[in-house]
Parts: C-alpha cells; sequence; structure tokens
C-alpha cells in the first residue's frame, strides 16, 4: 500500500471540526484528496468547506489531515459498514486515476 494512503479512521462526511490553523469551523465534505497543484506529492485526509456557510466557492475548498485537527464540534452520520465500503472505493478511484486528472484545489491549510 502507497504509504501516503495510510490508514485512519475516518471522520463521516458532515462532521463540524476546529483545525489547528483556522478558528473557523469546517465541515467536512470529503475524504482522501490529491490536488492537482502539488501532482499527488501528498495526498490529504479531509476536504472541507467553511461552516455554517457550506459550499459557496469550489475554488475555496479547504484541504487537511487527520492530525490537523483540533476539536470535533459534531460528528457527521454515517453507516458504518458503507462508510468503510466508501473510503476503499476512494481509495482504489485514487489509485487509478492519472495524477493529471486530479481536482485542482485552491487553497491547502
Amino acid at each position: 500500500m502507497d504509504d501516503k494512503l495510510k490508514i485512519i479512521t475516518y471522520l463521516p462526511i458532515g462532521t463540524i471540526v476546529t483545525v489547528r490553523k483556522s478558528d473557523k469551523p469546517l465541515m467536512i465534505a470529503g475524504f482522501c484528496i490529491a490536488p492537482k497543484n502539488n501532482e499527488g506529492k501528498e495526498v490529504f485526509d479531509y476536504i472541507a468547506c467553511f461552516w455554517p456557510e457550506g459550499i459557496i466557492d469550489t475554488d475555496k475548498n479547504l484541504l487537511f489531515n487527520h492530525s490537523d485537527i483540533r476539536e470535533i464540534l459534531f460528528m457527521g452520520c454515517a453507516e458504518e459498514k458503507e462508510f468503510k465500503k466508501q473510503i476503499l472505493k476512494t481509495k482504489e478511484d485514487f489509485n487509478n486515476t492519472p495524477k493529471n486528472e486530479l481536482k485542482n484545489e485552491k487553497e491547502v491549510l
């Protein structure tokens, strides 16, 4: 397994957290993200938007790792078996995606 895709316990989509580099709460919108601007050299655990605003501009998504989380304010809802299946599918999709086709996220925490 690629060491960039370390195994962690991902928080469910919809979870609201604060991170070390921001006092503004963030809502997790996805996981296992590699921004195009770093050519797949780094994979972030989460992609998020500001809460309570939500996704206002797709160029303003925030990327961070599990280790950046300072506090969990609200836990999103997920059925465990389905959630684990989604994580494995996301990792598989990432491994099969050419690096030049990865999402281009502008703002990285």
